[in-house]
Order: C-alpha cells, then structure tokens, then sequence
C-alpha cells in the first residue's frame, strides 16, 4: 500500500506542476508610496514592474498606483483616495478570486500607529480595514515597508495572507525585503518543492533567506525581520519556523498554523503549465484542503485508513489533470 501510495505521489506531484486555471479573475492592486528621495523611487518603480510582470503572467486584471503623474492639482485625488475608490469598486463586484495587495514604499511608526506612506495623507492599518471590512473576497496583502508589522494584526482574518516586511512597528529603517520579495515570485531558486510553481509561502520564505544574507555579508545589525499570517490569530510567523516550506514550530496561539493557505496560493507557475477550469480550480481547492485534514488526523487513525483515505483524494486529484476518454 505505501509503494503504491509513493507513486501515485510523484505522479500527481507531476500533474499539478502543470495547472493553472484558466479563467483567473484576480486583481492585483500594487500601490507604489511616497519615494521621498529619487534613487528610491527608480528602486520601487523596479519592484513594482516585477510585480507587474508576475500578475500579467497570471492573466490578472493589474491596477497601479502612486506612478508619478504629469499633472497634479488641488483637484487632484491623493492615492489615498484613489485606492480607497478602486478598493470599494473590486469588493462590490461578487469575485471569488484572490484580490491582491502590494504596498511599495516607505512606512512610520508614531504613537502605536503604523502608517505606509503616501503622496498626500498615508494610510493606517486601521484606515485600511476599515476600507476592506465589507470585503468577502480571498486577500493577499503585502506590505513591503518599514514599521508594517502591526499590519498583521490589523488586517488578520479568515482567508486572508497578510506579509509584512518587519515583525514591529520600531523596525523603521529602510527595508529591502521588498526587492527580494519581488525578485523570488519569479525565481525558479525560489521553488523549494520543485513542483514547478512558486507559491507565496515559498516566495516569502527565499526573500526572507536572501534578506537575512544581505546583512550578513554587509556585516549590519539585522532591522528588517519578516513575518507571515494566513490562520487568522493575528501574530504571524517568522522564517525560522520553517524548514523548507514545512512548519516545525506549533503556532503561538495554539490553533492552526501559518503557512498553509500559502503554501496553496500560487504566485508563478513554469512556461508548460496547462490550464484548467475554474470548476476544477475549485475542486482541486477542496481536494488540497482535504489532504491538509487527513494529515493533522494522521495520528489518531488507522494505517491502512490513512494511506486510503490519501489515495483516493490524491488519484481525484490526478484526474483534474488528466480526465479519462
């Protein structure tokens, strides 16, 4: 029974490097701040195109903001507006698929306030909850700025993965964690299981990997410290908690841990995926879920049932793939 579940394993493994689905109506909002000096503005500018590139790849609708513009006026809408406008617009359209957000700037920490800056009033975690409240679609959020680890807390919740590039808000010098971030959701070094997609758990933990080597090399004190939140308790998870894209610590409130839901959401994919069905991205949703269960009863049930139960979901899942004549 176990060699036999070993090959279903690597066949399926092999199949589902090779999904995407295709009918994807995600949309990725990514929000360039207030550069305050010019050579940061062409660095974010740069993260931003990558980011850009990725999501165009994913067939995603792709909204900018914070691009320097030709005209401004007092009329002018500040950003802050314009994505509080663009964000009420997406939420009251019934989606299913993932709304992203990518904040690229500078952030603050004043009196227990951590704000990402923005040309004209910046925005809060507070502020951006309060837009996002009536929101019933799936949310990544990633704030790649300094002082954006109270956005964990702020923005935690059911289906939502929430990244911040520092674990306080008095991390508050310069973070570079956002140019490896968009540097590792299109690097195939990036892919730790070799299923030929890189998914935002993986993502997250190569640029944390190639952020933490920077200051070594650079022989600097480490002010940057990633963190990750996707199970809803608002605390997030640190890199070291990881080894490889599998969990080693419990997670801190005692409930599920981090990491599962992105491990799930794929950022990139190979050039030979093949497409499939929203039905059937749906369904391999729920097979996925599945499989996550089995393993956390994996201890409180009989050998034979386990490796049973994990055939059955896993050979559903090959024919997603490969659907019989």
């Amino acid at each position: 029974m176990r060699s036999q579940w070993l090959v279903i394993a690597v066949c399926l493994a092999q199949c589902m490097s090779n999904l995407v689905c295709s009918e994807a109506k995600e949309d990725f909002v990514i929000v360039v701040g207030a550069p305050g000096e010019v050579e940061y503005e062409t660095l974010f500018l740069s993260w931003s195109d990558r980011w850009q590139v990725a999501a165009e790849k994913r067939g995603a609708n792709v909204h900018q903001l914070g691009s320097v513009r030709a005209e401004e006026s007092e009329e002018t809408p500040s950003d802050r507006q314009l994505l509080s406008d663009l964000l009420t617009q997406t939420k009251s359209e019934p989606n299913d698929d993932a709304l992203w957000l990518i904040f690229i700037g500078h952030g603050t920490f004043q009196q227990g306030i951590a704000n990402f800056n923005l040309r004209g009033p910046d925005l809060s975690a507070v502020a951006l909850a309060e837009i996002l409240s009536e929101s019933s679609r799936p949310l990544v959020i990633i704030n790649c700025s300094s002082s954006s680890g109270p956005f964990i807390k702020g923005l935690s919740g059911d289906q939502r993965i929430v990244i911040t590039a520092t674990r306080a808000g008095d991390e508050q010098n310069f973070s570079r964690y956002g140019d490896y971030l968009s540097q590792a959701i299109g690097d195939t070094a990036a892919d730790l299981d070799h299923d030929d997609q890189v998914s935002i758990l993986e993502a997250y933990l190569k640029a944390a990997s190639d952020t933490a080597n920077y200051y070594k090399q650079e022989g600097r004190i480490v002010t940057e410290h990633p963190l990750l939140d996707d199970n809803g308790d608002g605390l997030g998870t640190p890199p070291d908690f990881f080894r490889g894209i599998h969990r080693i610590a419990d997670a801190k409130s005692g409930g599920d841990p981090d990491g599962e839901w992105a491990a799930r959401r794929i950022v990139s994919n190979a050039n030979n995926v093949k497409e499939i069905s929203s039905e059937q991205q749906a369904r391999r949703e729920e097979l996925v879920n599945e499989i996550a269960l089995l393993r956390k009863a994996k201890s409180d049930m009989d050998v034979d049932e386990y490796f049973d139960s994990l055939e059955r979901v896993m050979l559903e899942l090959a024919r997603i793939e490969n659907p019989p004549e």
